[in-house]
């Protein structure tokens, strides 16, 4: 059961890291008083996506200490660690 949660653990930690950089790049944005920036996409993908993935990934978590179904959340999990790569892609510039 506990092999379940370390891909839940993993997608935990980088949806966290990315909504919390995410928080702080805006916030640095935001100090420079540029106008226009950050817009509202800007605010959507690098802080409110990751933090609602973030927030999935901790719902699973607790999921998993009451579910006993550890292969079906550990499969979840790994969806979400998918679409972390996935996410990557235009986060850091494109291939």
């Amino acid at each position: 059961m506990w092999l379940s949660r370390i891909p839940v653990l993993l997608a935990v930690a980088l949806w966290g890291y990315f909504a919390f950089v995410g928080f702080e790049g805006i916030a640095y944005i935001a100090s420079q008083h540029a106008p226009g920036y950050p817009n509202h996409a800007q605010r959507e993908y690098y802080a409110y996506f990751p933090l609602a993935m973030a927030v999935i990934s901790l719902v699973l978590l607790a999921v998993s200490f009451q579910a006993k179904r550890g292969a079906a959340i550990g499969c979840v999990a790994l969806a979400l660690l998918g679409v972390w790569f996935l996410y990557m892609i235009p986060y850091t510039g494109g291939i």
